[in-house]
């Protein structure tokens, strides 16, 4: 019985620790929040914060920026969401 009880508390606590490893995809949406709160004069540990905010990295927010930059459909994709943000905070 101790034997099964120890079996069960491993599995849980390794169940437990893969799903806090995995990463969080990053969504057009997300994007747009962190990059709508970026300016240009912010050095790399306060993007890191807002980054952070979101539950991203830094590293997730440039390869999906970059993306973004050479994908046109991408890109209209990015400004179809910020226009309807626009619009429901109006």
């Amino acid at each position: 019985m101790r034997i099964i009880r120890i079996a069960l508390t491993l599995i849980m606590v390794s169940a437990l620790a893969v799903s806090c490893v995995k990463k969080k995809e990053m969504t057009m949406e997300d994007f747009v929040k962190i990059d709508l709160q970026i300016t240009p004069t912010m050095d790399d540990k306060q993007i890191e914060e807002v980054t952070q905010r979101y539950g991203f990295t830094v590293e997730q927010y440039r390869e999906f920026s970059d993306m973004v930059q050479k994908d046109p459909k991408l890109q209209e994709q990015r400004g179809e969401v910020r226009l309807k943000d626009q619009k429901e905070s109006m």
